[in-house]
């Protein structure tokens, strides 16, 4: 309302919001995510953190370059959480899970891991 009122003629301020809309600490995070998916984008993960594009990442833990990636973000000190991943490569155990990889002990791909899904045929103990 032009008073400054909610229209319930309860001012703004005496609820505690401030006509004053400009923040004055803003912080963006950008996360980088897969880190580990390979050696190449490993590296130009680390330098869009150097440069400041980026604030952090996630690992993609059973990536082909997830040891280095790790290596990588210790040097550099790079701010890593984890990328939960249940459609691409092979388990990080050794493990066979009935539901959740193919003959091969791969993960099924994205779109098969959804219609499994759907279909209940993905096992939630495993």
């Amino acid at each position: 309302m032009a008073d400054g009122s909610d229209g319930a003629g309860i001012s703004l301020i005496q609820k505690g919001i401030s006509k004053d809309t400009t923040c004055k600490h803003v912080r963006l995070i950008v996360n980088a995510d897969d880190l580990g998916y390979c050696a190449l984008r490993d590296r130009g993960i680390a330098e869009c953190f150097l440069h400041g594009i980026v604030t952090s990442t996630s690992l993609l833990v059973n990536g082909y370059s997830a040891i280095h990636a790790i290596e990588i973000c210790r040097k550099y000190e790079i701010p890593m959480g984890l990328h939960v991943n249940l459609t691409e490569g092979r388990p990080i155990s050794d493990r066979h899970y009935e539901t959740l990889t193919n003959q091969k002990n791969l993960f099924w791909d994205k779109f098969e891991f959804r219609k499994r899904l759907v279909n209940d045929k993905i096992s939630m103990s495993e």
